[in-house]
């Protein structure tokens, strides 16, 4: 039902359909430290080491981008890259997004609606095959909540594009990217025949 608490160690994961992109957002509380993985594009449920995919983990205030793949038949594993945020040491609480493209190989993370870090995967020989994405609390006995859980996926290489000014969007209103490219703040209305009502400044259209 979109809510995830854990108390212990462990993780849990999904089979998703097969897509070029996913998209997880999450309001993420937690009390002692926030230790959190999340691999992506797995060829595994586990969250063991020997699985291949991509894994963002988040160490309290340190952010990382992992990758397994396999060369000459033996597991490599390598990091795409990482970056320090001190607001997730102090707040204990943060609404995290994180964009992955298993084509184009380019993950994004936000921080409360704000690009906190960008990384590219040069390697272009490899490309993960896996569905599967896994949800894990690497912190012992530190008990962690996600709540509004999301997952969004879809084909092609059309990535979110982040507001200029995130504190400009409305209470209600949500960011809307276009497969053209273009982006606008709407109002999310009903769904009908498959297609949603999208209420914008310059008028409802579905």
């Amino acid at each position: 039902n979109g809510e995830l608490v854990t108390m212990l160690s462990g993780g849990m994961s999904r089979v998703l359909p097969e897509k070029d992109a996913l998209e997880i957002e999450f309001d993420a509380k937690w009390e002692r430290s926030f230790y959190f993985g999340l691999r992506m594009f797995s060829d595994s449920e586990s969250r063991s080491y020997n699985s291949i995919g991509y894994n963002v983990s988040f160490s309290n205030n340190r952010i990382n981008l992992q990758v397994a793949k396999r060369k000459n038949n033996r597991l490599a594993r390598e990091t795409i890259g990482n970056t320090t945020i001190n607001q997730l040491y102090n707040d204990k609480k943060a609404r995290i997004k994180i964009y992955g493209n298993r084509s184009t190989k380019e993950f994004v993370i936000w921080l409360n609606g704000k690009e906190i870090a960008r990384w590219k995967d040069a390697d272009e020989e490899f490309t993960p095959s896996g569905n599967h994405l896994v949800f894990y609390n690497q912190g012992g006995s530190s008990s962690m909540r996600l709540r509004d859980v999301t997952i969004s996926g879809w084909n092609g290489d059309l990535a979110p594009i982040t507001p200029l000014n995130p504190e400009e969007i409305k209470p209600g209103t949500s960011r809307i990217t276009f497969i053209n490219g273009d982006a606008a703040t709407a109002e999310i209305g009903s769904l009908k025949d498959g297609k949603l009502g999208l209420k914008t400044k310059r008028g409802t259209f579905p």
